[in-house]
């Protein structure tokens, strides 16, 4: 879908649509998980996008510092959102340094932090390639008593508490040819297989997605 877009010249306008979506739900995500325990500590965002959640975040905690990892193509949005005279997170700039906005493909290799967190990335993509993308960032995270790994994605679910999380599960296989959207046993299986522990899950308010709070473990042999 990227790709498609990209060459008929609308991805401004997704990208513009997606980040007011994001920008809606960024402050439940951030009142509805014990983000502060991060504090005096480093958060990459992967797949950062508009740069909405690390710039609430860091705003929200005085003591967090940051970290965004995206595509080269979204780069230039990122720098003129933090790093612009007048650019709109200009205030927390200093805590997320030019050089913590970073290129990368997260199916190829993860900048080493002590803690990430991931937006509606993994949805995009099948079993396989999230289970890439998992144990990528299990080989680089630096342990530390807060190491950890937090997916905000939905959670497939039974009856009406379920419903949007099955609206987007249909959007999901419109739009992307890999993705899917997953039941919580299926979030812990892939947790399982790739060097993580799922510790908690939990429902955002005012937002679609939960908090996946992935610890790591003792790496298995296949990490």
């Amino acid at each position: 879908m990227f790709s498609y877009l990209e060459r008929n010249g609308t991805m401004v306008q997704l990208r513009e649509c997606m980040g007011a979506a994001a920008i809606a739900q960024t402050p439940g995500m951030i009142t509805g998980y014990p983000w502060a325990e991060l504090s005096n500590h480093t958060l990459f965002d992967l797949g950062g996008g508009d740069g909405s959640l690390i710039a609430g975040l860091l705003r929200a905690i005085p003591t967090l510092q940051g970290g965004i990892m995206d595509t080269p193509r979204v780069l230039p949005f990122l720098q003129e959102a933090f790093h612009h005279p007048s650019s709109k997170y200009a205030d927390v700039a200093l805590r997320i340094p030019p050089e913590r906005v970073i290129a990368g493909d997260f199916l190829q290799e993860v900048i080493p932090s002590e803690a990430y967190v991931m937006r509606w990335c993994l949805h995009d993509w099948n079993d396989e390639q999230a289970c890439q993308i998992l144990r990528n960032i299990r080989r680089s995270i630096i342990n530390s008593p807060v190491s950890r790994l937090i997916v905000l994605e939905s959670v497939l679910a039974d009856g009406r508490w379920g419903r949007m999380s099955r609206l987007g599960d249909i959007n999901v296989m419109v739009t992307a040819e890999h993705g899917q959207e997953r039941t919580e046993t299926q979030w812990r299986q892939l947790a399982a297989c790739t060097g993580w522990k799922v510790v908690s899950i939990t429902q955002l308010p005012g937002a679609w997605p939960s908090a996946i709070d992935m610890r790591p473990v003792e790496r298995p042999e296949n990490v």
